[in-house]
């Protein structure tokens, strides 16, 4: 069979220009169009807000005992209507025009003194009065020069379609602006990411569809392309806040699947039987199904996905098994934060798993641009002949392999044996794509192998082509059925 067909195209030196060309228009476009300058910003920290738990359409008294003073981060967890208070004096804020940023799903009113300044859509005591508003709005306060002023915002959330984790995302002070829309430096490090992204993208297509491999890890960097864009898209959107239900299961889907599509590259990568993956699968999305909460099950699911990943890293076969270990400490740490700390994993999680594909990309690049050509492939990497105490063997007449002590035995395809001072790992390590380890004393040309055959006492054999059998270690079945599955594959 000729197999210059199945080979990846050699990379062309003028795709590394383009990627530098590619990353280097994404950060100028980042930086040169939108507005990164620094602002001035008034954290609620700061401010004595109180809250008032009521869905009239008039505010309390200003004694009554309606009012309760209200830490900043206790505002997120909240009656769908209400109202807050503060007091500000324009002349100790240092802004030249201060206005109130509201952030978040939720829509308000706000007044100054008792008069209207603006708000975010029309909030109301139910779903039906509420007119939604925009995610972000910026409302001119025009305080008095002088003086204190009293701030009254009315608020209600009946349409986010979810219980988010955070209502306010954002509710502090800052200079007036007629763009509401989330800065870009908020969003800097993801943009930089989705540059990155493209770029690698863009130079790997032409590997990809050779390579099931990497296949898998052109699409989970897809799938976290996605889901960084969803979370960055408020720099160009104002959307109304009802939007913020299906963006964040945007950016949570693209994440799963990012991460399933992890787990698979490391079964393809390690040739770890399907079946692993397809049950590790199953049970994330009835753990998802059956668990209550936008971010728990968003964080359960996530987590489930790492966690499936590195359980297909324990099963990887031994001579993989230094790469697998290095993954396995890179992976470790994050389902551990996932599940006891999800709403913070949450905020980040975009970033990391835009990371772990950026991290793919990388690495099946190099595995890729280390590979100038097949021939030279073949002669260095994979060679047509393993290299014995000096003597050349020719892989098409080599049979199998055994260990002997310091010593390898080679078995020929006419029957004849030969005994070489090496290692049967070092030998395997020539020509790892051809040579298979079935056993720790055996290796097999998997050209020669045939199919893998049960016996009495829960052992295994692998037959040859010419009718003979070697024994299979019971750690070394799952890589030998794997491996044949793929080879059949591959004839097909």
């Amino acid at each position: 069979m000729d197999d210059t067909n199945d080979s990846p195209p050699t990379p062309r030196p003028g795709r590394w220009p383009l990627l530098c060309v590619l990353l280097t228009l994404s950060l100028a476009t980042a930086w040169l169009t939108l507005d990164l300058g620094p602002e001035r910003y008034v954290h609620p920290a700061l401010l004595d807000i109180e809250v008032a738990e009521t869905p009239d359409a008039e505010p309390p008294a200003p004694h009554s005992t309606a009012w309760e003073p209200a830490r900043w981060w206790a505002l997120s967890h909240s009656p769908r209507a209400r109202w807050l208070r503060f007091s500000l004096d324009r002349q100790d804020l240092g802004l030249a025009a201060p206005a109130l940023a509201l952030s978040g799903p939720f829509s308000a009113a706000v007044y100054v003194d008792g008069e209207p300044r603006g708000g975010k859509g029309t909030p109301g005591r139910s779903a039906d009065q509420e007119v939604p508003g925009p995610i972000d709005a910026v409302i001119n306060l025009d305080l008095p020069p002088a003086g204190s002023a009293t701030v009254h915002v009315r608020l209600s959330a009946f349409h986010a379609g979810y219980e988010p984790a955070s209502q306010f995302h954002a509710l502090g002070l800052r200079n007036a602006t007629d763009d509401p829309r989330r800065r870009a430096d908020n969003y800097l490090l993801g943009m930089m990411q989705a540059g990155l992204l493209l770029a690698l993208l863009a130079i790997f297509g032409g590997w990809a569809p050779r390579d099931p491999a990497a296949r898998w890890a052109a699409l989970a960097a897809a799938a976290a392309l996605v889901a960084l864009s969803a979370e960055c898209c408020r720099v160009w959107i104002n959307y109304p806040y009802p939007w913020q239900g299906p963006r964040q299961g945007l950016v949570w889907a693209g994440l799963a699947a990012c991460g399933l599509a992890l787990a698979a590259y490391v079964r393809q990568r390690l040739r770890l039987p399907a079946a692993q993956l397809a049950l590790g699968t199953g049970v994330v999305l009835v753990t998802y199904v059956a668990l209550s909460g936008n971010d728990v099950r968003t964080a359960s699911g996530i987590a489930g996905a790492l966690a499936l990943t590195l359980v297909l890293l324990t099963q990887a076969p031994r001579e993989r098994r230094d790469e697998s270990l290095r993954l396995i400490a890179l992976l470790l740490p994050w389902p551990l934060i996932a599940l006891t700390n999800a709403p913070a994993f949450l905020d980040n999680a975009v970033y990391l798993f835009v990371s772990l594909a950026l991290s793919l990309l990388a690495l099946e690049s190099h595995r890729r641009l280390s590979r100038p050509n097949r021939a030279t492939d073949e002669a260095r990497c994979e060679p047509a002949s393993l290299a014995l105490e000096g003597e050349r063997l020719a892989l098409g007449e080599v049979v199998s392999l055994q260990a002997a002590g310091n010593y390898v035995e080679v078995i020929l395809r006419d029957g004849a044996r030969g005994l070489y001072r090496a290692s049967l790992s070092g030998a395997i390590e020539q020509a790892p794509a051809h040579l298979l380890r079935v056993h720790r004393s055996h290796a097999v040309n998997l050209d020669r192998a045939r199919r893998l055959r049960s016996r009495k006492g829960s052992r295994y054999a692998l037959e040859l082509d010419d009718g003979t059998e070697l024994p299979v270690g019971r750690s070394f079945v799952s890589a030998v059925r794997h491996s044949l599955t793929s080879r059949e594959g591959e004839h097909h």
